[in-house]
């Protein structure tokens, strides 16, 4: 019996042993490079290299808009210090982000387990070495794609992304689509309109090894860890031109307002620019109340901009305009109501050419009552100032003409762009170009396909074909009267070492204006400036002008 149980005892063992070879050939070889991978998981920290991904904006030329590379100051929240004021503290006198707004992100991001994320994007070599002398635990500088530029020089056209909202995930639910992966959707602008395609861009990262507190490993550095998924995204390519757009937001940088390039042949819109400008990331608050408004799209009234219609139709018509009309500094409606001119002791004889370059209000209401309100309305609709269509840029529009055409004061305020006018910076730079281009009416276009990562392109938006609405000698004529205003007249500050045309507008509700184009010997551009805390469009608008017409004639070697 005891022999009997002693070999019970060694089978028994023996079993155990066959088990335990078993699991440890198992471990160490069948298994070993799995496991191997999943230690190293465990104690990897990885960051995606896109701060968003998704398709890119391009500009015309291809050149990306966004997803650029930069030093990026990343925040990974499981391997911050527990008490994070310090650190944000810190993080606050070297980027400009209040402590408060840092502080809150790195405790949400403890809190709520988060993922590595972008704080501070194109960061300069000074706030690169301050950040690493620092050495603050979980901060790190990473070269990642930041999503925008630093100048956000086209932030109100582009946009923003943000986490998804119940009612944007029920709007994917209603589709029969499951929410984006990444959590994130446009918000605002294109990346709003074009979500759908710029969605799907796979997740290509960086990874760091730690210890087991979570703490780096050195001299095992940062590893590219590269995504297998199929890119999904798409990008769009717009007609926005970098150069053009950086040189536009540059000018209007310190004032409030927009300003607008088009191509007066094609009706591409080379740059949009909104100021004050905001911040994409929300980090910081913005500089006024109507910071998020795109300016460049809301409309106005135009003020003595306007008065290129009334001139338009005159000529048009052939209607007997008054060659010998005299201004005394205001029009009599009655013997109560009076129109002033901005020159209080008036401008003497005028003529359509003189009172143009002037911009002699009591001429053009003069002329408006007698071509009556009618007339100013079909040349308004005839050159495209009833309606705002954007190639690529949809939105719901508004009413821009609204008067009543059987009340003289109505007309008269009408004559010189004042009440019942309403325009935008889009639709005046379209205006400019019909005179600059010899009479022909073209659509403005921001968007000029929607590409595969690979160039191919889905869906085109072609340039609308251009319509003559008005004759080449009227053009030309309206040509000259815009080169005399800049040479004789109120908008003289625009001239300078460029040839150009253009026209001053000062509203007496809001907002100063100056429309124009260049070269004037042979026009390519039409550049609207919109100024809305200006004091005269013939001297902060003139004042930008000049300097977007310069600075893009010096890029085209013209200057």
């Amino acid at each position: 019996m005891r022999l009997d149980r002693i070999y019970k005892i060694a089978l028994f063992f023996a079993i155990c042993f066959t088990i335990l070879a078993g699991r440890i050939y198992y471990l160490q070889g069948v298994a070993s490079e799995d496991l191997k991978v999943m230690a190293e998981n465990q104690r990897r920290k990885t960051v995606n290299i896109d701060q968003y991904p998704r398709g890119d904006f391009l500009d015309r030329n291809g050149r990306s808009l966004t997803g650029k590379n930069t030093p990026c100051l990343v925040i990974f929240p499981n391997v911050l210090a527990a008490e994070t004021q310090q650190t944000a503290s810190i993080l606050a006198d070297i980027i400009p982000v209040a402590e408060t707004v840092i502080d809150a992100k790195l405790q949400a991001g403890i809190v709520q387990g988060k993922a590595p994320y972008i704080l501070q994007t194109h960061l300069t070599e000074e706030q690169v070495g301050a950040i690493q002398s620092a050495n603050l635990p979980g901060i790190f500088v990473l070269p990642l794609n930041a999503r925008y530029d630093n100048a956000n020089s086209a932030v109100h056209l582009l946009g923003f992304v943000g986490s998804i909202g119940p009612e944007e995930e029920a709007a994917y639910q209603e589709q029969g689509l499951a929410p984006p992966a990444s959590g994130l959707v446009g918000k605002f602008g294109l990346e709003k309109i074009y979500d759908s395609y710029l969605q799907g861009k796979p997740h290509h990262k960086l990874a760091m090894t730690t210890d087991e507190r979570g703490n780096p490993l050195s001299g095992f550095g940062w590893q590219y860890l590269p995504s297998y998924e199929e890119d999904q995204s798409h990008n769009v390519k717009l007609t926005i031109d970098e150069d053009v757009q950086l040189i536009t937001a540059r000018a209007l940088a310190d004032m409030q307002g927009a300003a607008v390039v088009m191509e007066v042949q094609t009706g591409d819109i080379l740059a949009l620019a909104s100021s004050p400008r905001f911040d994409p990331y929300m980090n910081q608050e913005p500089p006024t109340k109507d910071a998020y408004i795109n300016k460049a799209l809301a409309c106005y009234p135009p003020a003595s901009v306007f008065k290129i219609v009334l001139s338009i139709a005159a000529l048009e018509e052939k209607f007997p305009f008054p060659e010998d009309f005299t201004c005394i500094g205001y029009y009599a409606l009655t013997d109560t109501y009076h129109v002033s001119c901005w020159n209080k002791k008036g401008h003497g004889p005028q003529n359509l050419a003189t009172a143009l370059a002037n911009s002699c209000n009591p001429y053009f209401v003069n002329l408006g009552l007698k071509m009556g309100g009618d007339m100013i309305k079909k040349y308004a609709a005839l050159l495209g100032l009833t309606e705002q269509n954007i190639i690529g840029y949809p939105f719901v529009d508004s009413t821009h003409i609204a008067f009543n055409s059987k009340i003289p004061g109505a007309v008269a305020n009408a004559s010189i762009g004042e009440n019942g006018i309403s325009l935008s910076p889009v639709q005046i730079a379209g205006l400019l170009s019909i005179v600059a281009n010899g009479g022909y009416r073209v659509q403005p276009r921001l968007v000029k396909d929607i590409e595969k990562p690979d160039g191919t392109v889905v869906v085109a938006y072609p340039a609308a074909a251009r319509e003559r609405v008005i004759r080449s000698e009227t053009a030309k004529t309206i040509q000259q009267y815009l080169v005399g205003a800049v040479q004789n007249g109120t908008a003289s500050n625009a001239g300078g070492d460029l040839y150009v045309g253009g026209k001053t507008g000062t509203s007496e509700n809001k907002g100063v204006w100056f429309a124009g184009f260049a070269p004037a010997d042979e026009p390519r551009w039409a550049i609207v400036v919109y100024v809305s805390d200006g004091t005269a469009g013939g001297k902060e608008g003139a004042q930008v002008f000049k300097e977007i017409s310069e600075n893009m004639a010096k890029l085209e070697n013209l200057l």
